[in-house]
């Protein structure tokens, strides 16, 4: 199965990355799919974010910013995931989901990055929905990752 992490600018790219590769190490045997590191030079960018992402994505972890949650592309990539009926979580890092436009945070529920205990919380309902065992929950270390990424957000 694919995971897709969804980013919307440079505010939110860092912890993208930083989730992309928490990801990686805690569902090993899943694909998870950022843009960033997924498309080679060479690559067509919008046939592998459309055919080779969100078209095959059972899960997409939507990283959240003030700069991010109106650009187009993390409508687009979250609206595309939750219209095939596919798990969207939204990761709130500085922004609060009444703040979020559109549909979105009225039609799942999101974790904010500030609680530890909720950011695990993703990954756990991820691996029950994986049908994995549900990994551990992140180190104080790994956590520190993520927060020290939003830092620029």
């Amino acid at each position: 199965m694919l995971i897709f992490v969804s980013w919307g600018g440079d505010t939110s790219l860092p912890v993208a990355r930083v989730l992309h590769e928490l990801l990686q190490s805690r569902f090993s045997n899943e694909e998870v799919f950022l843009s960033d590191r997924s498309i080679e030079p060479g690559d067509d960018p919008s046939r592998r974010i459309l055919e080779e992402g969100l078209l095959k994505a059972e899960i997409l972890v939507a990283v959240l910013t003030k700069d991010d949650v109106d650009r187009p592309w993390v409508i687009w990539e979250t609206a595309s995931v939750w219209a095939r009926r596919k798990l969207v979580i939204p990761l709130f890092v500085d922004v609060q989901p009444r703040d979020v436009p559109g549909p979105l945070t009225t039609k799942v529920q999101g974790a904010p990055l500030s609680n530890k205990s909720k950011v695990d919380g993703v990954f756990a309902v991820i691996g029950r929905h994986l049908g994995v065992t549900a990994p551990t929950d992140l180190t104080d270390r790994e956590y520190e990752q993520l927060v020290t990424a939003s830092k620029g957000a």
